[in-house]
């Protein structure tokens, strides 16, 4: 019994670490489309230049901003649709799982800054992603490395976002993603200010965690990234000494439990 057991977790082990493989190459491929984008090249997936038209909603930015649609293809993941509150049957009809990129890029902003949104901002495909990219028109070229990482960690962000099934309000729920993946050593009951509540959120630990990873070399590196991070919302006065502790702690425990690549078990 005990050999079985133990022959379970190293099953479930390795699927993680391949689902983990998998939304890396997933993500790096649409990054480097999306800074194709910014260098006003043609992407290597397909794509389309779209406009405000499209839109479901009033976009914000200015009528100079560009807008391109980029089809990423099928999500590497697999759903798990007998997870208890999951919306879909596999009896009825399956949501298309291709993942649509909507990629605006504003030349004239006043500081470089890349944000995203974690659903398809046309309300035309079941699954999507929404990366915009603010570029002052002096931008330095010098800096272009740093906004590629900045890309790619909002990207693989929103994807941990699109795993989460009705959590955050998506109709995909990937393998994995059940009660023991979402314990921390932390709640948002623990602190007072909304943005350290909102930092410990259920849904945004993960995606945070994921996000600042895909970049690190191993969790020295990323908890140095997150530490910088949260230093800098504490000089917004959008956390506390205490509660920067608090996220930190959580984040970090997180990731040291739940990465499973070699170079984050330590």
């Amino acid at each position: 019994m005990n050999l079985l057991k133990e022959y379970i977790r190293e099953m479930l082990f390795e699927g993680r670490k391949t689902q983990s493989r998998r939304l890396h190459s997933f993500t790096n491929m649409i990054t480097s489309d999306i800074m194709r984008v910014v260098h006003g090249k043609e992407t290597r997936l397909p794509s389309s230049i779209i406009s405000r038209d499209d839109f479901s909603y009033e976009v914000e930015g200015s009528d100079r901003s560009e807008f391109v649609e980029i089809v990423a293809g099928k999500i590497p993941l697999s759903l798990d649709w007998k997870s208890p509150g999951f919306s879909y049957d596999i009896s009825d009809d399956i949501i298309d799982t291709t993942v649509y990129v909507i990629v605006q890029i504003n030349r004239d902003a006043e500081r470089y800054n890349v944000s995203g949104y974690d659903k398809d901002t046309t309300s035309t495909h079941d699954i999507g992603l929404h990366v915009t990219v603010d570029i002052p028109s002096d931008f330095d070229s010098k800096d272009y490395s740093n906004l590629r990482d900045e890309v790619s960690n909002t990207v693989r962000h929103e994807l941990e976002h699109i795993t989460q099934g009705e959590s955050s309000g998506q109709s995909f729920l990937a393998y994995g993603r059940g009660d023991l993946y979402y314990d921390f050593i932390h709640s948002p009951d623990e602190v007072e200010g909304s943005y350290a509540k909102y930092l410990l959120k259920p849904e945004e630990i993960p995606s945070h965690v994921r996000g600042y990873i895909h970049n690190s070399k191993n969790l020295e590196d990323f908890n140095m990234r997150i530490y910088i991070l949260l230093n800098g919302y504490q000089d917004k006065g959008l956390l506390s000494d205490y509660e920067k502790k608090i996220v930190f702690d959580t984040w970090s425990d997180w990731a040291r439990k739940k990465i499973h690549q070699k170079k984050f078990n330590t």
